[in-house]
Protein backbone atom coordinates (compact mmCIF):
# COMPACT_ATOMS: atom_id res chain seq x y z
CA UNK A 1 0.00 0.00 0.00
CA UNK A 2 1.40 3.40 -0.90
CA UNK A 3 1.26 5.94 1.57
CA UNK A 4 1.49 9.99 0.01
CA UNK A 5 3.82 12.01 1.75
CA UNK A 6 5.68 15.07 1.21
CA UNK A 7 7.32 14.95 -2.63
CA UNK A 8 10.33 13.01 -2.29
CA UNK A 9 12.98 14.30 -4.60
CA UNK A 10 12.57 17.70 -5.57
CA UNK A 11 11.17 17.37 -9.01
CA UNK A 12 10.82 20.89 -10.10
CA UNK A 13 10.28 20.70 -13.52
CA UNK A 14 6.62 20.52 -13.54
CA UNK A 15 3.82 20.91 -10.90
CA UNK A 16 2.75 17.72 -8.46
CA UNK A 17 0.30 16.16 -10.27
CA UNK A 18 -0.26 13.06 -8.31
CA UNK A 19 -3.39 12.63 -5.33
CA UNK A 20 -4.03 9.88 -3.50
CA UNK A 21 -7.19 8.30 -3.87
CA UNK A 22 -7.36 5.56 -0.71
CA UNK A 23 -4.46 3.22 -1.37
CA UNK A 24 -4.51 4.50 -4.94
CA UNK A 25 -2.40 7.36 -6.63
CA UNK A 26 -3.93 9.14 -9.83
CA UNK A 27 -1.79 10.81 -12.31
CA UNK A 28 -3.79 13.68 -12.74
CA UNK A 29 -4.60 15.89 -15.61
CA UNK A 30 -2.87 18.99 -16.11
CA UNK A 31 0.90 17.50 -14.91
CA UNK A 32 2.58 19.71 -17.35
CA UNK A 33 6.39 20.69 -18.51
CA UNK A 34 8.26 22.84 -20.94
CA UNK A 35 9.60 21.53 -24.26
CA UNK A 36 11.78 23.17 -26.33
CA UNK A 37 10.40 21.57 -29.27
CA UNK A 38 6.95 20.82 -28.86
CA UNK A 39 6.73 18.62 -32.13
CA UNK A 40 8.43 16.37 -30.56
CA UNK A 41 5.55 14.88 -28.03
CA UNK A 42 6.25 15.91 -24.85
CA UNK A 43 2.89 16.40 -23.55
CA UNK A 44 1.47 19.80 -22.46
CA UNK A 45 -0.60 17.74 -20.23
CA UNK A 46 -0.66 14.19 -18.57
CA UNK A 47 -3.88 11.76 -18.54
CA UNK A 48 -5.08 10.01 -15.35
CA UNK A 49 -3.02 7.11 -14.41
CA UNK A 50 -4.33 5.19 -11.28
CA UNK A 51 -1.04 3.08 -9.45
CA UNK A 52 -1.50 0.94 -6.89
CA UNK A 53 0.27 -1.74 -5.12
CA UNK A 54 0.03 -3.62 -8.30
CA UNK A 55 2.18 -1.32 -10.43
CA UNK A 56 5.22 -2.57 -11.43
CA UNK A 57 8.50 -0.33 -12.62
CA UNK A 58 11.42 -1.86 -14.22
CA UNK A 59 14.77 -0.85 -16.09
CA UNK A 60 16.75 -2.63 -18.58
CA UNK A 61 19.88 -1.57 -19.57
CA UNK A 62 21.66 -3.28 -22.55
CA UNK A 63 24.96 -4.23 -23.77
CA UNK A 64 27.27 -1.69 -25.27
CA UNK A 65 30.49 -1.60 -27.15
CA UNK A 66 32.44 -1.62 -23.64
CA UNK A 67 31.62 -3.18 -20.40
CA UNK A 68 28.79 -1.39 -19.86
CA UNK A 69 26.67 -3.29 -16.89
CA UNK A 70 23.79 -5.20 -18.30
CA UNK A 71 20.93 -6.15 -16.39
CA UNK A 72 16.71 -5.56 -15.56
CA UNK A 73 15.59 -3.99 -12.12
CA UNK A 74 12.09 -5.04 -11.35
CA UNK A 75 10.72 -2.50 -8.53
CA UNK A 76 7.16 -3.48 -7.62
CA UNK A 77 4.46 -1.53 -5.57
CA UNK A 78 5.21 -3.63 -2.81
CA UNK A 79 8.70 -2.50 -2.52
CA UNK A 80 9.98 -5.83 -3.95
CA UNK A 81 12.97 -5.68 -5.79
CA UNK A 82 13.86 -8.18 -8.36
CA UNK A 83 17.60 -8.37 -10.57
CA UNK A 84 18.64 -10.06 -13.04
CA UNK A 85 22.34 -9.59 -13.59
CA UNK A 86 23.14 -10.41 -17.32
CA UNK A 87 27.25 -9.59 -17.89
CA UNK A 88 29.76 -6.79 -16.44
CA UNK A 89 27.99 -7.16 -13.37
CA UNK A 90 29.28 -8.62 -10.07
CA UNK A 91 26.22 -10.04 -9.35
CA UNK A 92 25.24 -12.42 -12.29
CA UNK A 93 21.64 -14.30 -11.85
CA UNK A 94 18.44 -13.43 -9.81
CA UNK A 95 18.64 -11.24 -6.27
CA UNK A 96 15.79 -9.76 -4.31
CA UNK A 97 15.69 -6.89 -1.66
CA UNK A 98 12.51 -5.44 0.09
CA UNK A 99 12.58 -1.43 0.25
CA UNK A 100 9.44 -0.24 2.43
CA UNK A 101 6.41 0.45 0.14
CA UNK A 102 6.94 4.52 0.64
CA UNK A 103 9.98 4.78 -0.98
CA UNK A 104 8.12 3.74 -4.14
CA UNK A 105 6.45 6.47 -3.84
CA UNK A 106 9.02 9.01 -5.55
CA UNK A 107 9.01 6.89 -8.74
CA UNK A 108 5.78 7.15 -9.28
CA UNK A 109 5.83 10.45 -8.54
CA UNK A 110 8.55 11.49 -10.60
CA UNK A 111 6.75 9.52 -13.44
CA UNK A 112 3.79 11.00 -13.22
CA UNK A 113 4.98 14.67 -13.34
CA UNK A 114 7.01 13.62 -16.50
CA UNK A 115 3.93 12.65 -18.21
CA UNK A 116 5.50 9.55 -19.01
CA UNK A 117 3.00 7.44 -20.17
CA UNK A 118 2.34 9.78 -23.17
CA UNK A 119 5.63 10.43 -23.93
CA UNK A 120 7.40 8.70 -27.36
CA UNK A 121 7.77 4.75 -27.71
CA UNK A 122 11.15 5.74 -28.37
CA UNK A 123 14.28 8.01 -28.54
CA UNK A 124 17.43 7.62 -30.39
CA UNK A 125 20.54 9.30 -31.95
CA UNK A 126 22.29 7.73 -35.40
CA UNK A 127 25.31 7.05 -33.10
CA UNK A 128 26.49 3.46 -31.98
CA UNK A 129 28.26 1.75 -29.90
CA UNK A 130 25.99 3.46 -26.74
CA UNK A 131 23.68 1.08 -24.56
CA UNK A 132 19.89 1.46 -24.24
CA UNK A 133 17.82 2.04 -21.18
CA UNK A 134 14.48 0.68 -21.59
CA UNK A 135 11.88 1.45 -18.65
CA UNK A 136 8.82 -0.02 -18.52
CA UNK A 137 5.93 1.57 -16.33
CA UNK A 138 3.26 -1.16 -15.48
CA UNK A 139 -0.35 0.76 -14.03
CA UNK A 140 -3.30 -0.61 -13.18
CA UNK A 141 -4.05 -2.19 -16.99
CA UNK A 142 -1.73 0.15 -18.90
CA UNK A 143 1.75 -1.03 -19.57
CA UNK A 144 4.34 1.87 -21.25
CA UNK A 145 7.62 0.89 -22.36
CA UNK A 146 10.00 4.09 -23.59
CA UNK A 147 13.95 2.79 -25.58
CA UNK A 148 16.33 5.44 -24.74
CA UNK A 149 19.56 5.23 -26.45
CA UNK A 150 21.66 6.23 -24.25
CA UNK A 151 24.02 8.66 -26.86
CA UNK A 152 23.62 12.43 -26.56
CA UNK A 153 24.82 14.95 -28.80
CA UNK A 154 26.93 16.37 -26.37
CA UNK A 155 28.80 13.01 -25.57
CA UNK A 156 29.14 12.45 -29.38
CA UNK A 157 30.38 15.75 -29.89
CA UNK A 158 27.65 17.01 -32.62
CA UNK A 159 24.60 19.29 -33.06
CA UNK A 160 21.22 17.32 -33.07
CA UNK A 161 20.10 16.18 -36.34
CA UNK A 162 17.39 17.75 -37.71
CA UNK A 163 14.39 15.85 -37.28
CA UNK A 164 15.66 13.94 -34.36
CA UNK A 165 13.87 14.10 -31.07
CA UNK A 166 16.03 14.59 -28.09
CA UNK A 167 14.34 12.73 -24.89
CA UNK A 168 13.26 14.77 -22.39
CA UNK A 169 16.03 15.48 -19.60
CA UNK A 170 13.36 13.95 -16.85
CA UNK A 171 13.68 10.12 -18.79
CA UNK A 172 17.85 10.60 -17.87
CA UNK A 173 16.83 11.40 -14.24
CA UNK A 174 13.75 8.33 -13.35
CA UNK A 175 16.50 6.05 -15.06
CA UNK A 176 18.85 7.13 -12.65
CA UNK A 177 16.05 7.13 -10.04
CA UNK A 178 15.24 3.78 -10.22
CA UNK A 179 18.87 3.01 -10.33
CA UNK A 180 19.26 5.01 -6.80
CA UNK A 181 16.37 3.41 -5.17
CA UNK A 182 16.56 0.07 -6.08
CA UNK A 183 20.19 0.00 -4.96
CA UNK A 184 21.69 -1.58 -8.42
CA UNK A 185 25.32 -0.32 -7.26
CA UNK A 186 25.61 -3.16 -5.22
CA UNK A 187 25.10 -6.06 -7.56
CA UNK A 188 26.67 -4.17 -10.44
CA UNK A 189 29.86 -3.51 -8.12
CA UNK A 190 33.32 -2.96 -9.62
CA UNK A 191 31.65 -5.61 -12.97
CA UNK A 192 30.22 -1.72 -14.23
CA UNK A 193 33.01 -0.11 -15.16
CA UNK A 194 32.61 2.16 -18.36
CA UNK A 195 30.18 3.49 -20.57
CA UNK A 196 31.33 4.70 -24.21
Amino acid sequence: MFHMGSFIGAVTRAPFCAVATGVAIVFALGCTRKNADDSCGVPKSCPKEVVDSSATLSLERTACYGTCPVYTVTLHGDGTVEWKGISHVDTVGAATAKLDPSAVQGLFDLAATSCFFAMRDTYELPITDHDWANTTIRAGNRIKTIRHYQATPESAGMDAPPGVCLAPEVLFEIEKRIDDVTGTAKWIGAGGRSRP
